[in-house]
């Protein structure tokens, strides 16, 4: 059965949520709510999709990023969506936006 939930704090939308995929329908109405420029509502929102995952969801670990780079929180930004690259090393979007630290140089002892 799907349920309509209302999400707050990004005007009229509402979404259909259904009983198998609250955490990515919570991760969708956080981008949704980025497009309505509503960062805070999408804050909350992907951090429920993260929760309701207990952390093991890309989608939602990439929503929590793109939600959080938008208040200018980049560290939390940076630390979901090394997470999220982590969970899902394949997805080209986690993979660009977190490059490789450099590797250092082995130094000569004298």
């Amino acid at each position: 059965m799907w349920a309509v939930r209302d999400v707050s704090g990004v005007g009229a939308a509402r979404l259909a949520i259904g009983p198998d995929a609250p955490g990515e329908t919570l991760g969708v109405a956080a981008r949704v709510a980025l497009a309505l420029k509503e960062p805070a509502a999408a804050v909350q929102h992907a951090r429920q999709a993260v929760e309701l995952s207990s952390g093991e969801d890309a989608s939602a670990q990439g929503a929590l990023a793109a939600a959080l780079r938008a208040t200018g929180d980049r560290a939390g930004a940076s630390a979901a969506l090394k997470k999220a690259a982590d969970l899902d090393p394949a997805n080209p979007e986690y993979r660009v936006a977190t490059p490789e630290k450099p590797k250092k140089k082995a130094v000569k002892a004298s």
